[in-house]
């Protein structure tokens, strides 16, 4: 065979390869012969199979639960009058947010909870100290937080100061206040307390009925947290979910002029014969109003 320059040392052809001397050798049984310094081909290299995409990690469904419950607490302690609410969910979400931690998944929703909680606790209480804050700037800021004077009649009227005796109302009486703002406070009802409430302890249960009409021409800032007593013993807050009538924590609600706030709440107490409950439409903005049952 003869040479050609368009080949290279190592080209095979027709059972032929061009060895280094640019000879064309014989191929022998696929090989080159023995001596020859035939360089073969390198062989290919196959490409490199992709390593499977990895499953993407879902939240655990506890993670979520924890999630919604801490961004509906977060809502609610950024509304004055449903701060109770916020302050209940909150610490609920907190728990689950920790206890997301130790649960298989994805952990964007735990950590999303954790901090919703955290940051939410504490717009609840700049919330509340704000109005707090507000009730008092309006106690400094006016007198008519003050209790009206009794009606009297005219030979009363015309009696000694000494004589003047203070008058509590009663239950189902309205307490009024220079400003036009008035309170009032129902009768005593009986109260059977369901399966789970809680604070049920003495010997009566009894529900009252607060009721604050706003009849000055400024907003109200409800700030309400009555004090009950009964023959001469501090009352138990009842707490029970199952009734829808009951109010679970006193309102810290806005109330426009003209317009009332009405809430229910229950009490556990010593005695239904002798009942003193001491409220305040607004604590530091007005006296307080004390209604008994107890003749003075």
């Amino acid at each position: 065979m003869s040479e050609d320059t368009a080949y290279k040392p190592g080209d095979v052809v027709n059972g032929h390869y061009l060895g280094t001397d640019n000879v064309w050798h014989p191929v022998e049984n696929g090989a080159p012969a023995a001596g020859d310094d035939y360089i073969p081909a390198a062989p290919a290299v196959p490409a490199p199979t992709p390593a499977p995409l990895a499953e993407k990690r879902k939240p655990h469904v506890l993670s979520i639960i924890a999630l919604v419950v801490a961004a509906v607490g977060f809502i609610f302690a950024c509304v004055p009058g449903a701060l109770i609410v916020g302050w209940i969910l909150l610490p609920v979400g907190f728990v689950l947010s920790i206890v997301g931690f130790f649960l298989n998944g994805s952990k964007w929703a735990t950590i999303t909870a954790l901090v919703l909680s955290v940051v939410g606790t504490i717009v609840g209480f700049v919330v509340f100290f704000a109005v707090v804050s507000t009730s008092i700037s309006s106690a400094l800021d006016t007198t008519d937080g003050k209790p009206a004077p009794a009606a009297t009649d005219a030979a009363e009227s015309d009696s000694d100061a000494a004589d003047t005796k203070v008058v509590n109302p009663n239950f189902g009486d309205t307490f009024a206040y220079k400003d036009g703002v008035t309170i009032s406070v129902s009768a005593p009802t009986p109260f059977t307390p369901g399966e789970y409430a809680y604070g049920a302890d003495q010997a009566s249960n009894v529900a009252l009925t607060f009721t604050i009409v706003n009849g000055s021409t400024k907003n109200l800032d409800v700030l309400a947290f009555p004090t009950v007593t009964s023959a001469g013993v501090a009352a138990s807050d009842v707490f029970d979910s199952d009734n829808a009538a009951l109010t679970p924590a006193p309102p810290t609600s806005t109330v426009l002029p003209g317009q009332s706030l009405t809430w229910t709440a229950a009490y556990s107490i010593a005695d239904p014969n002798s009942l003193q409950v001491e409220v305040t439409p607004s604590t530091f903005a007005y006296d307080e109003a004390i209604f008994t049952n107890v003749a003075g």
